[in-house]
């Protein structure tokens, strides 16, 4: 299409030359459909009309009777001009390349300095989750060392004592798991590793968390779980439940009640490539 618009350009300037005269000839203007064919089309397509510029230039002074047809002036000027405006398309396709060299650079910037916002925003969302998640552990630890440490002044009993102290061992194992899932996630975002997929008993991982859960103290919580064993990475399958319970506790009113419930759902969930798990966790 653009081809085609040059090529009328250039009939309409030719027929201006041929109408003009000598004296008042736009000869310039055949520069107009090589400029435009380099600018949108690239160096041959300019090139190309370049010598039919060249060829319409000088047959409109052949027209004019300014020489023969045959002579040797036309084939001197049809060389002439053809270099002439070879050269305008080279130059001008230089300086379309350092153009689209600069917007291509320009674009490529932009979307490295999205990708960099994203990112940022990226790592303040999982600063903010690490240190949510590591916060409470750490806190429940100090409390109950605080307490034994006071153990005269409180009169802690044996029991009491055996109570604070597996719950100091608890948390420190919980602590564990999470700066392990942290580590396995950047392994996993690295294929450095792949899931560890066990039998693992997703009932008691349910049990297990809504026990521990101190931020389900103001949430009435009950756990239907049947024994059910599926095929699955434990850990990463309990980070998953402690999302969820952390988002049901977060998003509802106080005393709002929340039901856990894990049971067996044969053909939930099914790949050809994968070990079926035959369960589901909802909230």
């Amino acid at each position: 299409m653009l081809m085609a618009v040059s090529l009328l350009l250039l009939l309409a300037i030719w027929t201006l030359d041929v109408f003009t005269g000598p004296r008042v000839a736009p000869s310039l203007f055949y520069l107009l459909p090589v400029l435009l064919v380099t600018w949108r089309l690239g160096l041959v397509a300019g090139v190309t009309v370049a010598f039919l510029s060249s060829v319409a230039w000088v047959s409109g002074d052949v027209m004019d009777h300014l020489y023969p047809a045959r002579s040797w002036i036309t084939v001197w000027d049809v060389t002439a001009r053809f270099i002439l405006l070879t050269v305008v398309a080279l130059l001008h396709a230089t300086i379309r390349g350092k153009v689209q060299r600069e917007r291509n650079s320009a674009a490529h910037s932009a979307a490295l300095a999205i990708r960099c916002l994203e990112a940022n925003d990226m790592k303040d969302t999982l600063l903010h989750a690490i240190s949510h998640d590591l916060k409470n552990p750490i806190t429940a630890i100090l409390g109950s060392a605080k307490s034994l440490r006071r153990r005269e002044q409180l009169q802690l009993t044996r029991e009491s004592e055996e109570a604070l102290l597996e719950g100091i061992v608890g948390r420190a194992e919980k602590l564990n798991r999470l700066i392990d899932d942290l580590l396995d996630f950047q392994r996993l975002d690295r294929g450095v590793i792949a899931p560890d997929r066990r039998p693992t008993d997703l009932g008691a991982i349910a049990r297990r968390l809504v026990a521990e859960a101190d931020y389900l103290a103001r949430h009435p919580t009950r756990v239907v779980a049947d024994p059910v064993e599926a095929w699955v990475d434990g850990p990463k399958v309990e980070r998953i439940l402690e999302n969820l319970l952390r988002n049901a506790a977060k998003h509802t009113l106080p005393g709002t009640p929340i039901l856990v419930r894990v049971e067996e759902c044969p053909g939930a969930w099914s790949c050809p490539w994968r070990m079926r798990v035959p369960a589901f966790l909802t909230t």
